[in-house]
């Protein structure tokens, strides 16, 4: 199946690029299914989902941020997040 990219205009940068618009199962490494699992049960925050699973906090930061990025998860207060949609269930209808 091949890519689905935006336009986007990254403003640290001052320049526009291509991101991918979605993630699939094949770009979800141990940590970003665990944080998936975590998100399946409720909203987290980072430092609750490092302890719980063990991995860096910035890391997670960083993790759940790329979540963000591509529409999986929505960051519903400043450190708070919600899971929209599991792209693991995506890769599953197809």
């Amino acid at each position: 199946m091949g890519e689905i990219l935006c336009q986007t205009y990254y403003p640290s940068e001052n320049k526009i690029g291509l991101k991918r618009v979605m993630l699939d199962n094949d770009d979800l490494g141990p940590a970003d299914k665990a944080l998936l699992d975590l998100l399946n049960e409720g909203r987290i925050t980072a430092p609750f989902a490092a302890e719980k699973t063990g991995y860096n906090l910035q890391y997670v930061r960083d993790r759940l941020g790329r979540f963000v990025e591509h529409g999986h998860v929505k960051k519903v207060y400043e450190g708070l997040y919600e899971l929209v949609n599991d792209p693991r269930q995506d890769e599953n209808k197809k």
